[in-house]
C-alpha cells in the first residue's frame, strides 16, 4: 500500500481496507462495494511517483516475508497481504521505452 508506509508486522487484509476507507473518505460505505468504481483506482495512483512507492513497498512487503521464513501458504492462512502486480507493472514500463 502506497498511502501509508506501517513498520512491524503486516496488517490482515481488513485493518488495510479500513485504511484504505478512511483515506479515500469512503466513511459511510465499504472499499469493497466500491473498489470496481471509475476513478476510484486513479484517486489512489495519485501520480507517478505513488506508483514508485507501491513498487518499494510491494518488494519491501516480500522481503520482510523472506526474512521471517513465511512460504506462501503462511500469508496466505494469516490472511496477510501479499502483491507482486508491481513485476508486471515493471515489465509494462520496460516494454514501453
Amino acid at each position: 500500500m502506497h498511502i501509508e508506509e506501517l513498520d512491524g508486522d503486516p496488517l490482515r487484509k481488513k485493518p488495510i481496507a479500513k485504511k484504505i476507507e478512511q483515506h479515500l473518505d469512503l466513511l459511510t460505505d465499504s472499499y469493497e462495494k466500491h473498489k470496481d468504481d471509475q476513478g476510484l483506482i486513479a484517486k489512489i495512483i495519485l501520480g507517478y511517483q505513488n506508483v514508485e512507492k507501491a513498487i518499494k513497498n510491494a518488494e519491501s512487503l516480500r522481503s520482510l516475508y523472506d526474512e521471517k521464513g513465511y512460504e506462501m501458504k503462511d500469508i496466505i492462512s494469516g490472511y496477510y497481504p501479499y502483491s507482486n502486480i508491481d513485476e508486471l507493472v515493471k515489465q509494462l514500463a520496460k516494454a514501453t521505452e
